[in-house]
């Protein structure tokens, strides 16, 4: 006879168990996925750009490369400096710096209030959004294909 299934419900974050839960996954994922197992051993390249003036950092772009895409991460520009091509530039570097690297695709997620139209304009096609997420905005996810820039 088999014993009875028990579900424990946790209202404070266990870090072992999430811990335990997060490479069993990471297991599965490394075992269905040689791209899975080869980013875990070797690692996204990381590639951050940083725009500085008078010493003072004004803007910068986080991201990292695997997988033949340019992951964007986090792009700022201090409000001073918006609106004057800063954001742009920071973005079109990256990309030129993510096809040096062998990247035919970028990735990046913004919200409503953040940056969408920003994208749309640097080429940026929306493939996916999460509607009221937050409550009354909405998760925009958005792909470039850099393959296309070098025709």
């Amino acid at each position: 006879m088999t014993s009875p299934l028990n579900l424990v419900v946790e209202h404070q974050a266990d870090d072992d168990k999430r811990d335990f839960i997060l490479k069993q996954v990471r297991q599965f994922n490394d075992e269905q996925s040689t791209w899975h197992q080869a980013i875990r051993a070797e690692g996204g390249l990381p590639l951050d750009i940083y725009a500085v003036k008078d010493d003072q950092l004004i803007g910068g772009l986080i991201s990292e490369t695997f997988w033949g895409w340019l992951a964007l991460d986090y792009l700022w520009v201090a409000p001073v400096h918006r609106r004057n091509g800063l954001g742009s530039l920071l973005v079109m570097e990256a990309e030129t710096l993510a096809l040096e690297r062998q990247c035919k695709w970028v990735k990046v997620s913004t919200f409503s209030f953040q940056a969408p139209d920003f994208y749309h304009k640097l080429g940026y096609e929306t493939v996916g959004k999460l509607i009221d997420y937050p409550p009354g905005e909405t998760m925009h996810w958005l792909r470039k294909n850099l393959a296309s820039e070098l025709r």
